[in-house]
This record gives structure tokens, C-alpha cells and sequence, in this order.
């Protein structure tokens, strides 16, 4: 007991040292297996592992548990999604056994148990699931095999038929608070016929679906603010593209800015005050462009930041909504013995309040989160999270030794990224 004891206060004493180390000379702490034992939970991540099969695990990439564990030549498993409330994840599942629906959407528990198929139709092929707030119900968005369009579901987590909400496409929707509605941009400026639109929908007692009197500008996905009383759009008004801040009860909109007329994006803060903005270039990847917040503590005077920040990717609001992750490209010389170059992301954090900022990592990206993440990083971001629910880490998807990994960062800029195991589409729980 005694050498348990000293063992024991020796690694108290080295983290205190460590921590006053890195408290004086601000630099980054390396990878440490001492100091991740010592970390509290920060909740759980969800990914896709190399083999097919879908995977959680805790912040230092320990208490590994399978969600599903018959991937290989006839299975795999992708593009897992958190229920609001942590307990359980929804994912796609592909196969190539006779008998089987080739696409279905599953559930399980979060500890691997109570797995169950709660969707398949011959004629859709789900890709990407938005679980409702009220963590029991999930919404998925298919490819048609009828026609072009994408088609939008609802279905329970629990199983059972599933409601047809719309089809479009492309489809962008974003849930209101209380799971009784939905606002949705489908359709697009840049097709032809130009034929986007923008929809309000009730889903309460069934669909009953309305369309917004503008319409849509160059954006994605629509956001509610968190007491769901407004939603901010992109409009044309006037032959101009403006974002707007439409009241859900009454309807009037509030302008906030004119845009820039291209690709725009933009989310809440966790409390509702405050905006983040991405206005961006015409690229069909996804915006580039300056980001800038928005004080909307009193929606009738709306105050826009005097800081601007350019050539931004993606940016995610931290749970607190306190700080704002923002991505930027690099390009950097190729490896030695290769030609050409290379695209790295730079992470950087910015404080809302102060509006300071700190780069904290430079990352090659994996494939799938390059080509299907970050080009819809905002409708990503309304079905799940790359921050921890502690607002200090944020889950990575990187290449590692020349495949996709999983990293949690430390937000602090301390640490070095850690290494947590191969895989991708990674996902961090609201709990």
C-alpha cells in the first residue's frame, strides 16, 4: 500500500510539474499516456473504423466498444450520427449478401447492444442521417432510383414507417428546438432552371409544408437559433443576396448584411446571442471566404464584429459558445521525392469575447472528410459535433502514416494532437 501510495503522489508531482512548465513557457506538451489516464471523460467518439465496422471510444482512444462487428467482403458501415441525448447512434449500413436490402440505416446502443435495422426501401439509398432533437426519431436524406432528386425521411429509432417529408435537390433542413418543424433549402440558383425554394414544414400531425414568400441565395443549410423563435436565411431581395433573420411567429425578416454573392454559411451560438458568418466565393466545394460574428443579443439591432478573418474553410461553434473553431487551407511543398504539393488544413481557435485568436495545428486531411465533410460543413454541424461536450477537444480526421485517422486535439495549444486509431467519419457525443 505504501509503494502504491508513492508511486501515486511521484505522478501527482510530475503533472503539477508539468503543468507549471507549461503554464510559464507556453509550450506544447508532448503525447502522454500519464496524462490522458488522469483526463476526465469528455464524453464519447463515434467512427468508422478501416475495416467497416462502426466503433466508439473515449477521448484517449481507450474503452473501445464495436457497434457492429460482421463487416468485410458482403457488410460495411458508414456515416454514424449521435442521438441528441448521447445513448444511441444511427448509421448506414451496405451489403452484398442476397436477401439483404443493399442500404439500410441501423441503430444501436451506445455500448454496442440493441442493435436493430430501422429503415430499408429498394428504392432509396440513404447517405446521410439528422436525428431530431428529441432523440427519438432520426431523419435521413437518399438517392433516388426513381430520379434524380434527393428524398427526405423520418422514420423512429425505434423501426417502423417512415414519413416522407420532400424531395429536391439538392436538400439542405435544419430542425427546430422542440422537433415540430423543419425549414428546408432545396433546388439551387446555379441549376437550370433556377428553381430553389425554401420551405417551412410541420411535422407534428403529419406534413404540412409551406413555402417561404423568397427566394433562396446562394447557401445551404437554414438555422434555427436556439429558442427556436428565428431562423436565419439567405435571400435574394432585390436582386441582392442578403442574410436575413426571419421571425418564426410573425414572419417579418431582419436584414443582417448584404453578401458578397457568393456561397454563405453561418450558425448560433450556443446561447442564442451571437452568429457566426462565412461569406464566401462561388465555389461548389463550399464557401472561402471571410468569417465575421454577429452580436444578436437584441435582434433589432443587430451589431456586426469589426474583426474579419479571411480565407476560412468551415468553422465550428464550441458547446459553451464560447469560442469558434476555424479551419484554413495551406499548401506546402511535397514530400521529398514527390512533385507538386501539398493541402494541409490549419485548425485555429478564436475566442468570441476578445475575438483572439490562436492556431493550435496544421493536419493533412482524410479523404471522406475532405470530399464529403468539409464541402457541407454547416449542414454537418447541425447533426453532429467535432468539439467534446467540455469544449476542449475537438476530433480530428487526419492522415497517419497514409491512411485516415482519428486525433483529439487539445484546444488549450499545449498538447500535441493525439493519435487515437485508424478510421474516419468521427463524431463527438452531446454527453
Amino acid at each position: 500500500m505504501a509503494l502504491k501510495t508513492r508511486l501515486v503522489m511521484r505522478a501527482a508531482a510530475a503533472l503539477l510539474c508539468a503543468a507549471l512548465l507549461a503554464a510559464c513557457s507556453r509550450v506544447r506538451l508532448p503525447e502522454s499516456s500519464l496524462l490522458r489516464m488522469f483526463e476526465r471523460s469528455a464524453g464519447r467518439i463515434v467512427y468508422a473504423g478501416l475495416d467497416g465496422n462502426i466503433y466508439t471510444m473515449n477521448q484517449a482512444g481507450e474503452d473501445v466498444r464495436a457497434l457492429t462487428t460482421d463487416a468485410g467482403d458482403s457488410a460495411a458501415y458508414y456515416y454514424p450520427a449521435w442521438s441528441p441525448d448521447a445513448k444511441r447512434v444511427a448509421f448506414v449500413g451496405y451489403s452484398k449478401t442476397d436477401g439483404q436490402p443493399p442500404v439500410a440505416v441501423f441503430v444501436a446502443n451506445s455500448d454496442g447492444s440493441g442493435l436493430n435495422r430501422i429503415f430499408s426501401d429498394p428504392d432509396l439509398r440513404p447517405f446521410y442521417l439528422y436525428w431530431l432533437p428529441d432523440s427519438k426519431r432520426v431523419s435521413m436524406l437518399s438517392g433516388s432510383a426513381r430520379d434524380n432528386n434527393y428524398a427526405l425521411d423520418v422514420v423512429s429509432a425505434d423501426g417502423g414507417a417512415a414519413v416522407s417529408v420532400g424531395r429536391g435537390r439538392p436538400y439542405y433542413w435544419a430542425w427546430a428546438p422542440d422537433s415540430s418543424a423543419l425549414v428546408s433549402n432545396t433546388g439551387s440558383r446555379g441549376q437550370q432552371p433556377a428553381d430553389g425554394k425554401l420551405t417551412f414544414a410541420t411535422v407534428a400531425t403529419g406534413v404540412d409544408a409551406r413555402e417561404i414568400g423568397a427566394p433562396p441565395a446562394y447557401f445551404r443549410a437554414p438555422a434555427y437559433s436556439p429558442d427556436g423563435k428565428y431562423v436565419v436565411l439567405a435571400v435574394e431581395d432585390g436582386g441582392t443576396d442578403t442574410l436575413v433573420l426571419r421571425d418564426n411567429e410573425s414572419g417579418k425578416r431582419q436584414v443582417l448584411a448584404r453578401t458578397a454573392g457568393g456561397a454563405v454559411a453561418f450558425e448560433w451560438s450556443a446561447d442564442g446571442e451571437q452568429l457566426g458568418f462565412l461569406d464566401g466565393g462561388p465555389a461548389e466545394g463550399g464557401p472561402l471566404g471571410t468569417f465575421s460574428l454577429f452580436d444578436l443579443s437584441d435582434p433589432e439591432s443587430p451589431v456586426r464584429s469589426e474583426t474579419v478573418i479571411e480565407k476560412v474553410l468551415a468553422f465550428y461553434w464550441d458547446p459553451a459558445g464560447e469560442r469558434i473553431a476555424y479551419l484554413t487551407p495551406r499548401v506546402v511543398p511535397a514530400d521529398a521525392g514527390e512533385d507538386g504539393q501539398r493541402l494541409l488544413l490549419s485548425l485555429s481557435i478564436m475566442t468570441a469575447e476578445s475575438q483572439a485568436v490562436q492556431e493550435i495545428a496544421n493536419f493533412e486531411p482524410a479523404p471522406a472528410f475532405m470530399s464529403q465533410i468539409l464541402p457541407h460543413f454547416d449542414q454537418y454541424q447541425r447533426s453532429g459535433s467535432l468539439w467534446s461536450p467540455d469544449s476542449r477537444y475537438l476530433v480530428i480526421n487526419a492522415m497517419h502514416d497514409g491512411k485516415p485517422a482519428v486525433y483529439a486535439v487539445d484546444t488549450t495549444g499545449k498538447r500535441e494532437p493525439d493519435f487515437l486509431m485508424d478510421g474516419q467519419f468521427a463524431f463527438w457525443s452531446g454527453w
